[in-house]
């Protein structure tokens, strides 16, 4: 089956994390069959000469002139993508060398999976290591989506016509990636997430700040609100949810959310 990587970058990417990206791509034992790079608006000097560092026949670069927001520049990449299988690669995300090859096999092994995914590594910024492990089957996944996204989305591998029978991503500010996983299993989709680290990330404290506040929880409720509109929730779960999510993203001061996390979400290595 043809692979193609989704790969989006705006002007507030670091080039040197974007640069350890293409790099792990570049070391894939299964590499892509191709690369739609979206660049979201302009683009730093740095990242541009990261880009041109990288251009090969492979590299498909598609450009917005205005910054239109990731579920946006996602949906113009994957018009461009002409694998039925693509890859979601984040620009601050290392892929291990195995990713594509061992997602590859299960679409492979079982056809009527839609989405694949895995477990990802997190590195603080004391060098500690804790591993965000996701549930394995179909069921598992259907069942923790009811409360939070069962993908690590830098992690996903996905068919590109259960994609657009979900409708693509919605052009919204956060969430779209949860919104769609919600879309694919309202359409009945299969998935499955493999149990082994497919993507690094490094993280620090403003890793933790991003996901508290009020803002960030209004988007959280809009995520819920949608749940509960595609039938994934009912009202009583969407009150747990939102009250749950308001505790921690703006009852909790920014370090104690941290130990919540690391705690109740994320396991050490």
């Amino acid at each position: 089956m043809k692979l193609s990587v989704l790969l989006c970058v705006y002007c507030k990417n670091d080039p040197e994390r974007l640069d350890a990206v293409f790099r792990s791509m570049e070391r894939q034992t299964r590499p892509a069959d191709e690369t739609v790079v979206v660049c979201d608006g302009a683009l730093t000097d740095g990242i541009e000469k990261v880009l041109e560092a990288h251009a090969n026949e492979t590299v498909k670069l598609v450009r917005s002139e205005k910054n239109v927001g990731r579920g946006a520049a996602r949906n113009m990449g994957i018009k461009e993508c002409c694998g039925e299988l693509i890859a979601i690669c984040d620009a601050d995300d290392i892929s291990v060398p195995q990713r594509f090859e061992l997602q590859l096999e299960r679409f492979e092994n079982d056809g009527s999976l839609a989405v694949v995914g895995g477990w990802c590594s997190e590195r603080g910024d004391d060098d500690s290591v804790r591993v965000r492990r996701v549930p394995e089957s179909d069921g598992e996944i259907k069942k923790m989506l009811r409360v939070r996204c069962p993908f690590n989305n830098m992690t996903v591998m996905m068919r590109k016509s259960a994609l657009l029978k979900a409708g693509g991503y919605e052009e919204v500010n956060s969430g779209e990636d949860y919104i769609m996983w919600a879309s694919m299993a309202s359409n009945g989709e299969k998935s499955e997430n493999i149990p082994q680290v497919l993507c690094c990330v490094e993280t620090d404290l403003t890793f933790y700040k991003r996901r508290g506040g009020m803002e960030y929880f209004r988007r959280e409720r809009f995520m819920m609100k949608r749940l509960l509109e595609k039938g994934i929730i009912g009202r009583a779960r969407y009150l747990i949810n939102v009250t749950q999510r308001f505790f921690v993203q703006v009852c909790l001061p920014n370090g104690l959310r941290r130990l919540f996390y690391r705690a109740v979400i994320r396991s050490k290595d």
